[in-house]
């Protein structure tokens, strides 16, 4: 990590970029950019944040449905395993979602190194010096995201598969157990 911004400094530094607005513009776009990146940090861990009691509430309701369901109905045990479908995407959509909300540490300039070393400097040889490093801290930001991003969107695609599973396997119990009942009521009449 250090070895890129000492290269990409050494880069920025070797343009000898005389032009105040240029450095300055770049700076402003650097620090737009790494605030953009920050937010949308942000709001993954939001997301990720009602995923989680997404999720917590539709275990409930399908552990609620469960019990119901055993309490109706207690032949129905190939239903009851058919349950497990829906429980092991639910919890792997929840697993997967706290992974993804657990503490990272996001890359962020060192604000004492940057002090001790650019103290009195000229400006521009500082805001040169920032722009290189914001502009690695918003591409290492950015991989780390990646990862929160992909872990949210798998945590979410095994929610909406225990979701569909549920819902199938309860209307197929459903529809079971109102063909018991049609079929038992022509044999009783």
């Amino acid at each position: 990590m250090s070895e890129e911004k000492s290269a990409d400094s050494e880069t920025i530094e070797s343009s000898n970029c005389k032009d105040e607005k240029s450095i300055k513009a770049m700076y402003n776009e650097l620090v737009r950019l790494y605030d953009l990146e920050m937010d949308a940090h942000e709001t993954i861990k939001d997301k990720t944040n009602g995923i989680i009691a997404f999720n917590g509430a539709i275990i409930s309701l399908v552990t609620l449905a469960f019990i119901q369901l055993i309490g109706k109905q207690p032949d129905i045990s190939f239903y009851l395993y058919l349950f497990i479908i829906p429980f092991v995407c639910l919890f792997i959509s929840l697993l997967l979602a706290i992974l993804s909300y657990r503490v990272v540490e996001l890359v962020v300039i060192d604000a004492k190194a940057l002090l001790n070393e650019y103290y009195c400097k000229p400006e521009m040889e500082i805001l040169s010096q920032l722009c290189a490093n914001i502009a690695d801290d918003v591409d290492e930001n950015k991989a780390i995201s990646g990862k929160r991003t992909m872990l949210f969107d798998y945590s979410f695609i095994a929610l909406f598969i225990g979701l569909l599973a549920f819902v199938v396997i309860f209307l197929l119990l459903i529809l079971s157990m109102n063909f018991d009942f049609a079929m038992n009521a022509n044999f009783t009449s």
